[in-house]
């Protein structure tokens, strides 16, 4: 702030340091109508293992809490994260949505503090530097894209995760500017921070890593100036730390796809037509960074996949243009390190989840800090402009802020009301299956009957791949009591074959309690339960071992709700079977023991000490709690029956 006094002015000082907070404050104004949105997606699956606390905090319950995230260590940070609102499910979404935008907002100013550094690297002065990246930390603030990893609670992973990297990047550029420091320990330091605040960021998710693609982008850009001035020994340790690392990560992505056939085995597209269809969406991203609107949709399963380089012919040219794109950030590195910097960096923020990883293929929040360079770049050539273009393209540039602020916020109000929202979405992406079911959920929550039926049945004749729609419409007739015999024999036939989707065990789940209810009255008997459920584990859809052992799970409890602990036992050994999970094992050996089965229940037991566990389960012991009880409680059982035989 000493150089912004002796540039500016008091008066410009004053103007300064009232900038931040308030535009940190109108932010804050703009999304707020978003944070009375409801849960969605996958908040779900995951803040359900809230239940696993309960009422009651203990090392052992926390250890459940921490194990039944998916993953190792299963993103703990993340995870612990969400005890700060609430420790039960269900719960209310507001203040999960409010502290997600908080979070957002700190992470904000970590940007504005990383893009002012970075603007002085680009020599534009201390005084631009400042106000260029207070107008790229607005825009990134409000841009309605970002709603995607605020409003959808669960996405805080990605917040914090990226916030993580943010501050060790400014670390890590602290560090190296610094010239009080000598040569090989700036670099030491430097390299440090990097491995320390991957940790941190990758412990919130597994994107951490990313930190040293960033710094190595960084490096070939804005810092090469000051990289060139090391020693040559400080040069080689960042290079190692940095590009080395990055090279690290890329390895253990294609050691994760060694064998594409069996890694995406669970998804209905293969690596390479992931890779293709994926070109395409960087530059839909890229457009909508560009031109923020008022889509709000977090659905795009029915983006259209690539299945050739010119099937659809855009694939081609999506394809050209990124090699066409990081051949100019390659060999103008040097003359235009600024543009450079802007690919590579959108580019680098996409390296895990946008390549050859088998996830799915379109979620904005993917966007989160990849977009800082494109915005960045943007915005310091609308407002250094010079000469006769300077104030029309600083005049652009406040109607770029102005639209980006207008967008968020209209977007951010349509969050904010669960039926708009869910219609919106489903409008936006008509032939989406996803968006069907969340309209049709929507209204079925909200007691509107007759338009979850319409929106079911017209999914089912309009859509190409409804065969879900099916089990949710099941449902939905045994929620109001209007469910009958045809609802059920149909879908025997239907989950010999109905595509992979993750609502389809979410309702059988769901069913299973409405077995023989009032609601489902004589429609679904246990015997149609069962052949339905047998379907679908025949089917090769749900074969992944993931699937099958849930879809085991599932029987497991059926039959013990039905009081009839033998075939449970039978299905928790299979679920065990299809994925070594110490839980599943640990509830077969209680049943063992409670049928007297102490031969079953010894094996169940050695079983679950041996399955893999996460990480922070082994270290808070809840599950070597748990079968150093059943262990107990097996001897004193072995004892008393010993007693009754003499």
């Amino acid at each position: 702030m000493v150089t912004l006094q002796s540039e500016t002015g008091p008066k410009r000082i004053t103007i300064a340091a009232i900038a931040l907070p308030l535009l940190l404050g109108l932010s804050l104004w703009l999304l707020w109508p978003g944070i009375q949105g409801p849960f969605v997606f996958d908040d779900f699956p995951n803040l359900q293992n809230l239940r696993e606390i309960g009422d009651q905090f203990s090392r052992e319950s926390i250890g459940r809490y921490l194990a039944a995230w998916h993953g190792s260590p299963g993103r703990p940070l993340a995870a612990l994260s969400f005890l700060i609102e609430d420790h039960a499910w269900p719960t209310d979404p507001e203040a999960f949505k409010r502290n997600n935008l908080l979070w957002h907002l700190l992470v904000g100013i970590g940007v504005f503090l990383l893009a002012r550094k970075l603007i002085v690297l680009s020599n534009l002065g201390h005084s631009k530097a400042f106000w260029i990246a207070l107008a790229t930390m607005f825009y990134w603030l409000v841009h309605p894209m970002q709603l995607s990893s605020t409003m959808l609670v669960v996405q805080r992973m990605t917040v914090l995760s990226n916030g993580l990297i943010v501050a060790g990047l400014l670390i890590y550029l602290t560090i190296l500017t610094s010239p009080r420091l000598g040569y090989i320990k700036r670099a030491l330091l430097a390299a440090s921070s990097l491995f320390a605040f991957s940790v941190l960021a990758f412990l919130a998710k597994e994107n951490g890593p990313l930190i040293f693609v960033y710094a190595t982008v960084l490096n070939l850009t804005l810092l090469a100036p000051t990289i060139r001035q090391l020693s040559p020994r400080a040069r080689q340790l960042l290079w190692l730390a940095t590009a080395g690392m990055t090279v690290v990560l890329t390895l253990a992505m294609l050691w994760q796809v060694r064998d594409p056939g069996s890694a995406y085995a669970m998804r209905d597209f293969t690596l390479g037509q992931r890779l293709l269809s994926e070109a395409r969406i960087l530059w839909h991203y890229l457009l909508d960074i560009l031109l923020p609107n008022m889509k709000t949709s977090i659905f795009h399963d029915d983006f259209p996949l690539s299945t050739g380089l010119l099937t659809p012919w855009t694939t081609l040219l999506a394809v050209l243009g990124w090699l066409t794109a990081v051949s100019v950030a390659v060999l103008t590195r040097h003359r235009l390190p600024l543009l450079s910097f802007s690919i590579l960096w959108f580019l680098a923020g996409h390296l895990i989840e946008s390549t050859i990883i088998p996830l799915e293929l379109y979620f904005e929040h993917r966007n989160y800090l990849a977009m800082l360079g494109p915005i960045m770049g943007t915005m310091v050539v609308l407002l250094n402009a010079a000469g006769d273009v300077k104030k029309p393209l600083r005049a652009a540039g406040l109607v770029w802020l102005l639209l980006a602020a207008f967008t968020g916020h209209v977007t951010a109000t349509t969050w904010g009301k669960p039926i708009v929202l869910a219609e919106t979405w489903h409008t936006e992406n008509p032939k989406s299956v996803r968006a069907t079911e969340f309209l049709a959920s929507t209204y079925a929550r909200n007691g509107l009957y007759n338009d979850a039926k319409r929106v079911l049945t017209d999914g089912l004749t309009e859509l190409e791949d409804p065969g879900a729609f099916n089990f949710q419409l099941a449902l939905l007739h045994c929620m109001y009591g209007k469910a009958g015999p045809k609802d059920f024999r149909g879908l025997i036939e239907i989950a010999t074959g109905v595509s992979r989707a993750r609502i389809v065990p979410d309702v059988m789940n769901a069913l299973r309690t409405h077995v023989g209810s009032k609601y489902c009255g004589d429609a679904l008997s246990t015997s149609m339960y069962l052949d339905i459920m047998q379907a679908l584990l025949k089917n090769s859809h749900y074969a992944d071992p993931e699937m099958k052992a849930h879809l085991h799970y599932l029987l497991a409890e059926f039959y013990l709700m039905l009081d009839k602990p033998n075939p449970a036992l039978d299905q928790f050994r299979k679920s065990y079977k299809a994925k070594a999970v110490s839980q599943v094992a640990l509830n077969e050996a209680s049943i063992a023991i409670s049928l007297g089965r102490f031969d079953h229940a010894e094996d169940a037991l050695h079983r679950a000490a041996v399955a893999d566990r996460p990480i922070f389960e082994r270290l808070i012991y809840p599950t070597a709690i748990q079968i150093e009880r059943a262990e107990a409680k097996l001897k004193y059982m072995q004892g008393i029956s010993d007693i009754n035989k003499k």
